[in-house]
């Protein structure tokens, strides 16, 4: 009986790992920041929070993922990670939901509102 309860505890700590360690997708739409506010190509991001990194960045739902592995610098309130292919780097704000893409001078560009899954 004993190693049943032993077999069974280890099994529910393996699953509880196993779905800590899922993925996070931000699904993001967003425009160009400025008067006439252009809208631009949604983002589709991969974030390994369990591990602070970008996984991948998908321009568009149409084309296909761009695997970066970029680190995330996290704090509090903002996740930040640079995407080097197109120079730029991103904030998302954990509060809001909003993310940034600046220029590599870190001039902000363009805004997104974002929805997980």
């Amino acid at each position: 009986m004993m190693k049943c309860c032993v077999f069974l505890s280890l099994w529910l700590v393996a699953l509880g790992h196993a779905s800590a360690a899922k993925n996070t997708v931000l699904h993001c739409k967003g425009y160009q920041v400025g008067a006439d506010r252009h809208p631009v190509t949604d983002q589709i991001i991969t974030l390994d929070l369990q591990n602070n990194i970008v996984i991948s960045i998908q321009l568009g739902a149409a084309n296909r993922k761009d695997t970066i592995n970029a680190p995330i610098k996290a704090n509090k309130r903002t996740l930040q990670w640079s995407y080097p292919a197109i120079n730029k780097v991103y904030v998302f704000n954990r509060e809001t939901s909003r993310l940034q893409m600046l220029s590599d001078t870190l001039e902000l560009m363009s805004l997104f509102d974002c929805a997980t899954s």
